[in-house]
């Protein structure tokens, strides 16, 4: 009789492992498909910022320099 109730027991303890081992491999599986998500979005605005945004800058730096900080050759006809 004891045999018996404790193969029962054993069943039921694997029925609730397996339901547990499933759970948890669904939380892992949204957590990787989390993580792949957000990698894609944080190298999409690196790219963005590499090829646009880094570059818009520089062509406003560069207009800057040249409106408010006259270049050298510039400087020696306006002034001189």
């Amino acid at each position: 009789l004891s045999l018996f109730q404790s193969r029962i027991s054993l069943q039921k303890a694997s029925v609730k492992l397996k339901a547990r081992r499933s759970e948890c491999n669904s939380k892992a599986t949204h957590a990787r498909n989390d993580y792949l998500l957000t990698l894609a979005a944080a190298n999409a605005h690196q790219d963005r910022y590499y090829q646009t945004d880094l570059v818009n800058i520089m062509k406003v730096r560069q207009i800057i320099l040249f409106y408010f900080i006259l270049p050298p050759s510039l400087a020696g006809i306006v002034g001189g």
